[in-house]
């Protein structure tokens, strides 16, 4: 009785060994697709804040006729970020909530500027502009992933493209909100590419 307990006991911890292997074996193979899941997940909610910020953008052309700041470093409380808030729609927005208006789900780093954390930056070409500056809106960039509130600078400044960020799809893709408002997600050799043949400096 005792030596079939004892076998009972060999046997099943056998069988358990077995389910974890298996389980080990399915938790590796379904990992990747959870990752990708996620970042997917996390690209749709940059793609849908920088749909946002496009919209409240255009929003506030049509209502001044000309084109936000797109920074000033002398002071926190002016820049694209404040101009834009009054069309969020959340004047009673908590800090928390604030915090969170314009930062990119996939950005580990955003940029602080009291009270948001910031991941996006504006073309800074447009500051100040007429609407009519803008050739073709399709093809013209507003507002993108980036390390800087404001890039783009084109001539002047032929570095500052460089601070257009790769978050999405291992760091391969920018999400980009055009001036007409739509939002496409760019490879980087074709963004970096069309940059140098200046494909996207679409303006007057």
């Amino acid at each position: 009785m005792k030596m079939g307990r004892k076998r009972m006991a060999q046997f099943t911890l056998i069988e358990l060994l077995v389910v974890i292997a298996i389980i080990a074996i399915l938790a590796s193979m379904l990992l990747p697709a959870l990752n990708q899941a996620r970042e997917r997940a996390r690209c749709t909610s940059c793609t849908n804040k920088l749909k946002g910020i496009g919209s409240m953008s255009l929003m506030y052309v049509d209502d001044y006729r000309v084109w936000h700041i797109s920074k000033r470093d002398v002071s926190p409380w002016s820049s694209w970020c404040i101009d834009l808030l009054p069309y969020q729609g959340k004047k009673d927005a908590t800090s928390a909530q604030k915090k969170m208006l314009y930062a990119c789900p996939s950005d580990t780093a955003p940029i602080w500027r009291s009270p948001f954390s910031v991941s996006y930056g504006m073309n800074a070409v447009l500051e100040y502009k007429s609407p009519s500056i803008v050739v073709t809106p399709s093809r013209t960039l507003m507002f993108f992933d980036s390390t800087s509130l404001v890039a783009v600078s084109f001539g002047d400044m032929i570095n500052d493209w460089m601070k257009i960020a790769l978050r999405h799809n291992q760091q391969s893709f920018s999400n980009i909100t055009f001036a007409d408002g739509h939002v496409k997600a760019v490879r980087g050799p074709i963004l970096y590419g069309s940059f140098l043949t200046g494909c996207w400096n679409t303006w007057r």
